[in-house]
């Protein structure tokens, strides 16, 4: 059980770091945002709240035998959800958004592809 909640760590803590160097990248860039720094420090904290809360209280909940890649999909598509919803209003242009948006899907799921393979291993 450790090892497995310790490939899950590894994969939430790529996760976020990726989500937080798209946050930088994304706002940086964008001349429409007037206050990026004070905008940055919310939008990374409510993902990162966010993100360490769905391993912590969903992820790591699953029974090791019940952990498929349908329920983590299903964790990480919820979680998602309440990402992108955040950069609606941290992240004004619509293109932008999407980018950035279309940037943290693939991130998840990469980590979910990384926690799967580690797993098995």
């Amino acid at each position: 059980m450790e090892e497995y909640a310790a490939v899950i760590d590894r994969n939430i803590s790529w996760f976020v770091g990726k989500a937080l160097s798209f946050i930088d990248i994304t706002i940086e860039d964008s001349p429409d945002v007037k206050d990026k720094h004070p905008r940055k420090q919310v939008l990374k904290k409510l993902f990162k709240n966010d993100i360490y809360n769905a391993r912590d209280n969903d992820l790591l909940v699953i029974p090791r035998k019940e952990f498929t890649e349908e329920k983590v999909a299903k964790i990480f598509k919820d979680l998602l959800f309440k990402l992108i919803n955040y950069s609606v209003t941290a992240i004004p242009e619509k293109l932008r958004r999407d980018a950035f948006n279309a940037l943290v899907a693939n991130a998840a799921d990469i980590a979910i592809s990384k926690i799967f393979e580690e797993i098995e291993e």
